[in-house]
């Protein structure tokens, strides 16, 4: 068992789209867990969750199906089939120590700082979200 999986390719190469939300979207629908989605900035973070999860949500009726409406549908955080899926950035300590999740994608690794407003590397932060769960994997 793996507790982490990092990947190293060039620059539009489908690792967002490809790789993670097809990660993101199979989990959420074939077996249910809380998700957390870290991109390097708010704004990126934002774009990430509004332009292709909601897109790529809408797009599969079971997935859409399983989403909460209305409140429960916002920016930061979408509720799907009963679970969390966060979105949390590099520069936020807060969003990166708030709920606990099974699953933590990191994207963009190489856009983030070393120091999370002083609370310590995200990789470490990503990996303290999972204690709750065992056989975790941040990426």
């Amino acid at each position: 068992m793996y507790s982490s999986v990092t990947v190293i390719t060039g620059s539009q190469m489908s690792k967002t789209d490809g790789v993670i939300l097809n990660s993101i979207g199979w989990q959420l629908d074939d077996d249910p867990l809380p998700i957390l989605y870290i991109g390097p900035t708010q704004k990126n973070t934002e774009s990430v969750s509004t332009d292709r999860v909601s897109k790529m949500i809408r797009s599969v009726p079971s997935l859409y199906a399983g989403l909460a409406k209305g409140k429960k549908d916002k920016i930061t955080e979408k509720h799907i089939n009963g679970v969390r899926l966060g979105f949390g950035w590099a520069g936020s300590a807060t969003e990166l120590a708030s709920h606990p999740a099974a699953k933590v994608f990191l994207d963009e690794r190489d856009r983030m700082g070393g120091d999370v407003g002083g609370e310590g590397d995200v990789n470490t932060l990503a990996d303290a979200r999972t204690a709750t769960y065992d056989g975790c994997v941040v990426t």
